[in-house]
């Protein structure tokens, strides 16, 4: 179980990660010590990975959606491999052992986004497949940015 105090910091981390210890220190009114030591201990086990969330369509990537299809068992391993290397998948998710899959794709634009989405029937033996476009975000990656979130986490 994650003690108050750890939660505090992450908290802090997860509003802005670039902040300084010192910062983080004096909000808590905490040695600076004490939050270097519990950043340290706490990163191996609750961060997987620094990051930077970015606004994709300032840089000309307009078209975002979520994709759920399923693949052919026999084609699973060939997949995932696809979408490692797939330029354009931000995330992507096996939902259960049978080939069902949700994938986020960004694209230039729709129509860039249907030719990847076509490459993708064509290659692999699709069973199903449903697209979902994004045309506006609402909330992303916010757990535990609030104070509020700190209280409902036992």
């Amino acid at each position: 179980m994650i003690r108050h105090k750890d939660l505090l910091i992450l908290h802090h981390l997860r509003n802005n990660s670039r902040q300084s210890l010192t910062s983080i220190s004096k909000k808590m009114n905490i040695p600076i010590t004490t939050v270097y030591d519990r950043v340290l201990v706490n990163e191996k086990k609750f961060v997987n990975r620094h990051t930077s969330l970015l606004n994709f369509s300032s840089i000309g990537l307009n078209s975002r959606m979520f994709i759920t299809l399923k693949v052919s068992k026999s084609k699973i391993r060939e997949f995932d491999d696809f979408l490692i290397s797939h330029p354009h998948v931000n995330s992507s998710y096996k939902t259960d052992f049978d080939g069902n899959y949700f994938i986020e794709l960004i694209s230039k634009n729709p129509t860039s986004a249907n030719n990847q989405i076509s490459e993708i029937e064509n290659k692999f033996d699709i069973k199903k497949l449903q697209v979902f476009p994004i045309i506006e975000e609402i909330q992303r990656e916010a757990l535990l940015t609030k104070q509020e979130h700190i209280e409902s986490i036992p």
